[in-house]
Parts: C-alpha cells; structure tokens; sequence
C-alpha cells in the first residue's frame, strides 16, 4: 500500500486512490489470512494490536475529512521520505532494539491514524508487533488478519461515505489480475529473496518516488 500510494500521488488524488486500492487491500489479506490462519496470534491480535489500531484509525478517518489536497500530499511524501531514511539506516547498520510494550500501543495507535489517512499505517504497525518477537510465518499471518480488521471498518465507512462507489469497484475489479500474479510472485520470493535485498530495493524506490511527489506538489 505504500508503494500503490507513493507512486499513484504522482498522477491523482490520494483520495481517489484509497476507494481504489483499499478494497483490493482487503481482499489480499483476507486471501492470506485464511491461508495461514493456524499462524494467527489471536490473543496478542485482539488485546494489544486491534483496539489500538481502531482507535487510530478512527482519528485518522476524521482528520481526512479536512484534509485535502496538495496538504495532504506534501505531508504523505514526508512521511515516506523520513520512513525510507529510518528503514535504510537500519539496513545498512544500526541495530534496533525491540520497543517495550506502552511504545508498541502507541505505535499502533499511530499505525492506525496514518492508515485513516493515508492506508500506509503499516510500518508503525510492523515496528510496534518487534515487540512480540514473532516467526516469519506467523507474523505474515497476524498482520494481514489485523489489516482485515481495520480494512473491513473502513471499507463499510467509505462505501457510506460515498467514497467507495460503482466506478471505483470497477477499477479495483480491473486491479485484480495485476494484484493476483503479483501475489503468485511474491508467494514464490517470500522464500527465495533475502530480507535485506527486497528492503533496500523497497525503501530506495520509496524514497525516490517520494521525492518526486513532494518536488511536484511544491512546484
């Protein structure tokens, strides 16, 4: 979603974006979460990750309904940039240490404002679950049952907002295939491609995409 949301800044509306992409979002991780359900931490899920994602969310929500526009945009490109550097820096070098408990809920409060707003509230989501010191396996199967959560609420709230509508489902149904063999060659590289290679190609396009948005929008 950060990636979908980056580079489509560059060409519309952010809020054009998310009726588009949210309902694609959902559907993927619906798709994994029931594939990989038996790896679903459900007592750390529903205690500590889900209420406080909610929350944020809710804020979020509510925040994006006065901000609009190149605002909106210029604050989203700065999120990334600053996310890309941090990711990067850590890739190249600098341990992080594991966020006691009270700063993993804030960060999933956090997660759950910048997702209202943007649908990117994934890496504040990632770094508050380091806390919980999950497998591979099980954290892949968590976080996409905390995205069906979060992405269900807002889909039922944008489709009453009007937000979520007849033209926007047919591109999202157009979006499928891509989606779909997408997902067919990440299944195949989840396996095969290092961590550390698929973050620093990741965050360098990120910040380069970013970037770009933010020259743009300030032009």
């Amino acid at each position: 979603m950060v990636i979908s949301v980056t580079i489509g800044a560059l060409f519309t509306d952010i809020e054009v974006i998310k009726s588009v992409m949210l309902p694609l979002s959902l559907a993927m991780c619906c798709y994994l979460a029931v594939r990989y359900r038996t790896n679903i931490k459900w007592a750390a899920l529903l205690k500590s990750v889900v209420p406080f994602m909610a929350l944020g969310a809710i804020a979020g929500v509510a925040i994006s309904r006065v901000a609009h526009g190149d605002w909106l945009k210029c604050a989203f490109a700065i999120v990334v940039i600053l996310l890309s550097l941090r990711e990067l820096r850590l890739v190249f070098g600098r341990q992080e240490q594991l966020p006691p408990a009270w700063v993993s809920k804030t960060a999933f409060m956090g997660g759950g404002i910048i997702h209202g707003i943007y649908l990117t509230g994934g890496p504040l989501l990632v770094y508050g679950l380091g806390a919980l010191r999950l497998e591979k396996a099980d954290f892949r199967a968590t976080i996409s049952m905390v995205w069906v959560f979060i992405n269900s609420g807002l889909v039922a709230w944008m489709i009453y907002a009007k937000e979520i509508n007849g033209d926007s489902i047919t591109v999202t149904a157009w979006l499928l295939i891509p989606m779909t063999f997408g997902m067919i060659v990440g299944e195949l590289l989840h396996h095969r491609l290092p961590e550390r290679t698929f973050k620093i190609a990741v965050y360098s396009l990120l910040l380069l995409a970013a970037g770009l948005l933010l020259a743009k929008t300030l032009s």
